[in-house]
This record gives C-alpha cells, sequence and structure tokens, in this order.
C-alpha cells in the first residue's frame, strides 16, 4: 500500500538509509563494559529461562565487535531497560551522543532508558 502510495504522490522517491556510523565500535565497547559490572548479578528471564546478565553483556560485546556497533547499542539500550539498570547523568549523556551519531530518532532514548537516570 505504502509503495503504491509513494508511486502516485511521489514518483522520484527513492528511500536512502544514513551513512553508517563509523568509528564508533570501541565508544560501544566501552559503555558496555561500564555496565557489566551492574548487569553481572542480574538476570533475564529469571522465572522462565534464566540468562545470566554476564553472558549478556559478553554476547553485547561480540555484536559491538564483530557485527555492528549500531545493533550492539541498540540492544544494551534493551538489555539496561530490560534489566532496569540505573544510568548516571553522564551515561545519559554519553548514549545520547552515540544515539545521535547512529541517526536515532529524537525519542529513541526518551522512551527507553530516561526513566532509569
Amino acid at each position: 500500500m505504502c509503495e503504491e502510495h509513494l508511486t502516485e504522490v511521489a514518483p522520484a522517491f527513492v528511500p536512502a538509509a544514513p551513512p553508517p556510523a563509523t568509528g564508533t565500535g570501541d565508544e560501544v565497547l566501552r559503555e558496555i563494559r561500564g555496565m557489566s559490572p551492574l548487569a553481572a548479578s542480574t538476570a533475564v528471564s529469571p522465572d522462565f529461562h534464566p540468562l545470566e546478565g554476564t553472558t549478556v553483556t559478553e554476547a553485547l560485546e561480540q555484536i559491538a565487535t564483530q557485527v555492528d556497533p549500531d545493533l550492539g547499542f541498540r540492544l544494551l539500550l534493551h538489555t539496561v531497560e530490560v534489566l532496569q539498570l540505573p544510568l548516571t547523568e553522564e551515561q545519559y549523556t554519553r548514549y545520547e551522543a552515540l544515539a545521535s551519531r547512529f541517526h536515532y530518532g529524537q525519542d529513541h532514548l526518551l522512551f527507553s532508558v530516561d526513566h532509569l537516570v
């Protein structure tokens, strides 16, 4: 439906992805490692199929370094939210900077982790 509508109203429109953020891998890795001590004492899905926080942060490190820093950061945000890990103002400011470099929408952090600061 969307493609049909776009063809009618804007036939020349070609969707384009923003350029990938370069040089962000080390920053994302630093943020993951910064949360590791807090995550170590937690578990994802503790009542169903517990997964230790340490295992989760190790997987996040692998994703950020071997797959894509953007994906690693998105999953870090989700992990912080799920585990309800507290954030400092400084961490949140760094998260905002990374989110901007990854071209996240203005409200991406607002709705995910700002309440944890």
